[in-house]
């Protein structure tokens, strides 16, 4: 039989009066449970043949055959991507048939409905549309509708994952129909004012199997692209804290825009934290590196005796005592307070030049060319120094030795001899004539 467009408008008007499930079916719920369906001659196949009748099954949903559906008997097809489709296909429970028109290789889900939009259950498995005999009934795919469907994923949903749904044009309020292989119930849920267009569902599907959603408007028209994903995840569907929500997507945009914004901000601050430290690092290196250069240099130098000392040195002037000093030669110091500071005048002078010398004493290569320097300068003042020498006629003498050291002074005569005591003549003799 071909699709009833009355019938589709008469059953989403039940589908509006029917309570929102927000997970699985409740026990109590008088819309599920009441019977359930399936294929009489194609039972376990995934193909179904297109352009031919196709025998149906209900029957009571319990074993006791207590319950059953509320003729007449409807198809509800749910093609992936495509336009979901309502059929009648009878309302004898043993003589149900249908006719698949759905181009091939379409993927659908299907379920029964009866008059009361009781539910018989999806499809446990996804069907997919093969040629018949013929392929006369078969419709195009439908035409490109300005009433559309969008969802933010589109290949695998975990459980307790927020699945967006989102509706262009059409009339509001929009109502969700969500269904799930397997699952005895279809889940509606229904937008509460006009502005809702966006739907954020949180997965509670079993996992391991497919899930849709359908969407239609106040006039009972459906939205063409119906989104499909895999469930994948746990079996716990508590989803604590997580609630299905509706919203704008206008709104639910710029929060999302707003969100990167944040996110991209942070990886910018993020960027140039880490790039500064790596400069900061790099220019520690590269300082530590230099250090380390210019220490070994030094280090072999001092080994290797090539390191001059060239820091400057303060100028050290002689004290009054090492001049002193200087003025005694050959180590006439005076040994105790009672000696003379002069020699005596039977002193026999020998000029000796005492140097002190550091040579033997073990001096590191860092101090040696300094102590030198410094030796050198000693032992040229003490060569400038004057010697005082007496004579031995008691007169003093000082030897200057700006013309160069010498190693001997020689006396210089006095400048008048001493007076010579008169020799005793004998009585009566003459003394001698004094030559001018």
């Amino acid at each position: 039989m071909a699709p009833s467009r009355s019938f589709s408008w008469i059953l989403l008007l039940c589908f509006f009066l029917m309570p929102g499930d927000r997970a699985h079916a409740q026990q109590d719920d008088p819309f599920s449970k009441k019977f359930q369906w399936q294929f009489i001659d194609n039972a376990y196949s995934a193909s179904l043949p297109a352009c031919q009748p196709l025998r149906v099954l209900v029957k009571s949903y319990n074993e006791d055959n207590s319950t059953h559906g509320t003729p007449p008997y409807y198809m509800f097809t749910l093609p992936a991507g495509g336009t979901p489709r309502m059929y009648p296909i009878g309302e004898k429970e043993d003589d149900l048939r249908w006719k698949l028109d759905f181009p091939v290789g379409t993927e659908l889900m299907l379920t029964v409905l009866d008059a009361n939009s009781s539910v018989g259950g999806i499809s446990p498995r996804l069907y997919t549309s093969v040629p018949g005999s013929t392929t006369s009934c078969v419709k195009e795919r439908d035409s490109p509708s300005n009433f559309t469907i969008t969802a933010n994923v589109t290949d695998t949903l975990n459980t307790c994952d927020p699945w967006g749904i989102t509706v262009s044009g059409g009339v509001p309020p929009y109502m969700f129909t969500l269904a799930a292989v397997g699952s005895p119930v279809l889940t509606n849920v229904t937008s509460e004012t006009d502005d809702q267009d966006t739907l954020t569902y949180i997965n509670r599907a079993d996992p391991d199997g497919q899930l849709l959603v359908a969407v239609s408007d106040v006039t009972g028209r459906f939205a063409s692209g119906t989104p499909m994903v895999n469930t994948s995840g746990s079996k716990d569907y508590n989803c604590t804290g997580l609630v299905t929500t509706f919203g704008n997507s206008q709104q639910i945009k710029q929060q999302q825009q707003a969100v990167a914004q944040s996110a991209a901000s942070k990886r910018q601050k993020k960027h140039a934290t880490i790039g500064a430290s790596c400069a900061v690092v790099a220019l520690l290196l590269i300082v530590g590196a230099l250090f380390l250069v210019r220490f070994l240099k030094r280090r072999k130098a001092r080994l290797l005796g090539t390191d001059v000392d060239a820091l400057p040195r303060k100028f050290e002037l002689a004290s009054p005592t090492t001049m002193s000093s200087s003025a005694y030669t050959n180590g006439d110091r005076p040994q105790t307070p009672s000696s003379s500071n002069f020699p005596s005048p039977t002193h026999r002078t020998t000029t000796t030049t005492t140097t002190t010398t550091t040579d033997s004493l073990p001096l590191s290569p860092l101090r040696k060319a300094s102590h030198l320097h410094q030796q050198s300068r000693t032992s040229l003042r003490e060569a400038n120094v004057p010697q005082v020498e007496r004579s031995p006629s008691g007169e003093l003498y000082m030897q200057h030795r700006d013309g160069g050291g010498m190693n001997v002074v020689r006396e210089l005569p006095p400048p008048y001899a001493s007076p010579v005591a008169p020799a005793k003549l004998p009585r009566g003799a003459a003394a001698p004539a004094i030559k001018r």
